[in-house]
């Protein structure tokens, strides 16, 4: 990948909304993010151009969210993992807003939907919430509005989120 190459940012919420504020973008491996899904800290993660995506119900493992994220790996639901897409949201078209408003939309998106998803409200589960929203550059150089929001987990399960009340 060339030094052209975009980025996104990844920003880490816990499921308590009071600890949400955006921190500055970090890379970090998926080690801290388990260490950061208990103490209820924050991170980002840098991807390149090829925006990561993937359909909600993906299931995947953090530790294959680590560095540059060119793709969001998806297993088995019914296997091991510690991480879900519970829902992608589109924000508005038009001129970047700046990095506290995509996050605080991007983490309202993903705190919007928690619940329906899940089966638990965010500050009663089990399980935190990681938020993938555009930055400035794959905004205004590959259109990105998307915000990919995975449930996460310290201890890997076997079945989806998806209805668990976890």
């Amino acid at each position: 990948m060339s030094g052209a190459d975009l980025a996104r940012v990844e920003t880490f919420y816990s499921s308590s909304r009071s600890d949400s504020p955006l921190s500055l973008p970090r890379r970090l491996g998926a080690a801290t993010v388990g260490a950061l899904l208990v103490s209820a800290g924050s991170l980002g993660l840098a991807a390149c151009s090829t925006v990561a995506t993937a359909s909600v119900g993906t299931c995947t493992n953090l530790s294959d969210l680590q560095d540059e994220i060119t793709d969001i790996p998806a297993v088995g639901c019914d296997t091991s993992h510690d991480a879900e897409v519970f829902h992608l949201a589109a924000l508005d078209d038009g001129d970047y807003p700046g990095d506290d408003a995509v996050g605080e939309a991007a983490d309202q998106a993903c705190y919007d939907a928690f619940e329906a998803y899940v089966g638990t409200p965010s500050e009663e589960s089990a399980v935190a919430y990681l938020v993938i929203p555009p930055n400035e550059e794959t905004w205004t150089k590959a259109n990105d509005r998307e915000v990919v929001c995975i449930a996460a987990t310290e201890d890997p399960v076997e079945q989806s989120f998806r209805d668990s009340g976890l």
